[in-house]
């Protein structure tokens, strides 16, 4: 460097108001020749090392672009090594490329810690603790760090000045770093409680959420709705608001089914011996028939609810060691529920629908058999007669 610049220094003499232009023009060729040969070959180079290598750490060294941060060093050492080719601005020009080699060792640090984070979350482990959130915390520590040293540089006082001067705005930094604080908090308590994780199904109605977690940051949790809608709720929000978590029903391999139908009460009534052998003749619901008790008449409506427990039984695809029930609700106005509760053998969701769809299809298409009616509304308010 010292010898291209006392060329210049030569060819320039007889004309000294060049000489400092030309001082910086050559600085500036030299400092864009060393940069265009990093960019364009040696990157090159790294990157072809990184094509043939076996490991994955390396690729998303490349991919995350950690070698590039790197790369911006040349152009700023070769500018602070040449600083007194400056003349007068010399300190400024050390000071500013003191300033720029601080921020390029952040990004290239930051970006590292990308690179961290990829590598977990290629681990089963990331699946049980979302951990992006500390992750993220790092990457704006080194932020202020590089803040704190980049202020000191430019200002030729000590890191240590600044940090004390910081002290009297803590009142101003916890106001402004708020949502990244409580963001962290929460983060935090949900990968130790393992409350949530991504791919957990979860329902937060306060806003409209339900779906499967995409993603858990810092400051937001990003939601894919079953309507592939995107929502994002702040993450600190679930240190305060309720939400569901689906999680348990899918580890279990068993959902719910809870549907019933409104039966009419004055379709309900005692079963003479005719009738019964009328239903213990039909070959629907004749093989699901319970022995009648001995103590006395039986009602339609207890006919149905036990013989349907039967079949409930007899279905491979609802989960017998789990609670299968056939019972009527508390009656009202619009008569008196018959309620399958159950649970299938599947947490698909396409899977679940079509088994409780069934389930309730068959069980209204019996109703009639035991000379049953079921309560259908108008929008008038009035009950249609059967």
């Amino acid at each position: 460097m010292d010898g291209y610049l006392s060329l210049v220094q030569f060819f320039f003499a007889r004309y000294s108001f060049l000489v400092f232009p030309a001082r910086m023009l050559a600085v500036a060729i030299i400092a864009y020749l060393l940069f265009f040969i990093g960019r364009h070959y040696i990157l090159k180079a790294v990157g072809y090392m990184v094509r043939r290598s076996t490991a994955d750490w390396d690729d998303l060294l490349f991919e995350k672009r950690v070698f590039h941060a790197l790369i911006h060093l040349i152009p700023i050492l070769v500018v602070h090594n040449a600083a007194y080719a400056f003349g007068g601005l010399e300190t400024a020009v050390r000071r500013l490329t003191s300033a720029a080699i601080v921020l390029v060792v952040a990004l290239f640090f930051s970006r590292l810690v990308a690179v961290l984070q990829a590598l977990y979350d290629r681990t089963d482990a990331a699946q049980e603790r979302p951990i992006k959130g500390l992750f993220q915390i790092l990457s704006i520590a080194v932020y202020i760090v590089a803040l704190i040293l980049m202020a000191a540089v430019l200002m030729g006082k000590s890191p240590v000045l600044i940090l004390s001067g910081l002290g009297a705005m803590t009142a101003v930094l916890m106001l402004v770093f708020k949502d990244a604080i409580l963001g962290f908090v929460a983060s935090l308590q949900m990968s130790v409680n393992n409350s949530i994780r991504v791919g957990d199904w979860i329902s937060v109605p306060q806003y409209g959420a339900d779906g499967e977690v995409a993603d858990v940051s810092l400051y937001a949790l990003r939601v894919r709705n079953w309507d592939n809608t995107i929502t994002s709720i702040p993450t600190q929000k679930f240190l305060e608001e309720a939400f569901t978590n689906w999680r348990g029903m899918k580890e279990s391999g068993a959902r719910r089914v809870s549907r019933s139908i409104p039966i009419d009460l004055n379709s309900v009534r005692f079963l003479d011996a005719v009738e019964v052998a009328a239903i213990r003749a039909d070959e629907k619901v004749a093989p699901f028939l319970p022995d009648l008790p001995a103590t006395g008449p039986v009602t339609n409506l207890t006919l149905l609810r036990r013989m349907f427990m039967n079949y409930l039984r007899s279905r491979a695809v609802l989960r017998q060691d789990l609670t299968l029930m056939v019972r009527t609700l508390d009656p009202s106005h619009t008569g008196a529920p018959l309620q399958i509760y159950c649970f299938a053998a599947t947490t698909v969701w396409e899977d679940y629908e079509a088994i409780q769809g069934e389930l309730l299809e068959y069980l209204t298409a019996l109703t009639p058999i035991f000379g049953l009616r079921i309560i259908q509304i108008r929008s008038d308010g009035r009950t249609p007669s059967n």
